[in-house]
């Protein structure tokens, strides 16, 4: 059996730490990406309807986990959307959208703003046109969203199937 010189040696270790704090730099940076990625869910009063807020990163997306009785005559069915949009700060901004019994499977969309507040409440305001039996009027009306927190989602809950598939979806512009 032959001996590795220790020089030689040395360098390979060099070599082998540097390959494993390598290693372990990119599995940080990769965990720290992951980390603010993250996904979390929590239930929201809105309107006498329970909301699923679902975050991601900055996106956000209200859903319809409760939708009340109106709601329901309207066509709403528990992971219909509601919200969809980001977070930057504590400012919103997004797509809400409104729903009507004359117009089922079509709500109609527009921009709202708003702001996180008292880490308990979120208020969405926008400006949107009134419709009469799905036909534009041509007048406008502004809508006051108001979300106030309730709990989050536990492993307990069993969450209803998202119409948009429970996943974040594209950027509002």
């Amino acid at each position: 059996m032959s001996l590795t010189p220790l020089s030689k040696l040395s360098s390979l270790t060099v070599k082998v730490a540097r390959l494993l704090i390598s290693l372990s730099l990119a599995g940080f940076m990769l965990a720290a990406a992951n980390a603010s990625q993250a996904r979390s869910e929590s239930l929201w009063w809105h309107n006498g309807s329970v909301m699923i807020l679902h975050a991601q990163g900055d996106q956000r997306i209200f859903e319809y986990w409760e939708p009340r009785r109106l709601m329901q005559n309207a066509g709403v069915r528990p992971g219909t959307l509601l919200f969809n949009g980001q977070l930057q700060g504590h400012s919103y901004s997004g797509t809400a959208r409104v729903f009507s019994k004359h117009c089922p499977g079509a709500p109609l969309a527009y921009g709202v703003t708003g702001e996180h507040r008292w880490e308990n409440k979120i208020i969405l305001i926008g400006r949107r046109e009134v419709h009469n039996k799905c036909k534009p009027t041509g007048r406008y009306t502004s809508d006051r969203l108001v979300f106030t927190y309730i709990r989050p989602l536990g492993p307990q809950d069993q969450a209803p199937i998202s119409l948009n598939g429970g996943s974040i979806v594209e950027k509002t512009r």
